[in-house]
């Protein structure tokens, strides 16, 4: 799985690693749907005002995911 980051103009695609999700609780039986929200509740923040949800810690913004 991919998440879709804007950041500087330009979309990137980010891809989903173990490591990134170590410490996360994934329940049985969660399809990537349910992993993207996941990701999203755990690394974003949602700003009302505008309307988006922008991730912790950096400039860019969640988008949404691809799932292959």
């Amino acid at each position: 799985m991919e998440i879709i980051l804007f950041e500087n103009n330009l979309y990137h695609l980010i891809q989903i690693t173990k490591d990134m999700l170590e410490g996360i609780i994934i329940p049985k039986g969660s399809d990537c749907f349910d992993l993207c929200d996941i990701v999203r509740e755990n690394f974003t923040i949602y700003n009302d005002s505008k309307n988006h949800y922008k991730m912790i810690g950096h400039d860019s913004y969640f988008i949404g995911c691809i799932c292959r």
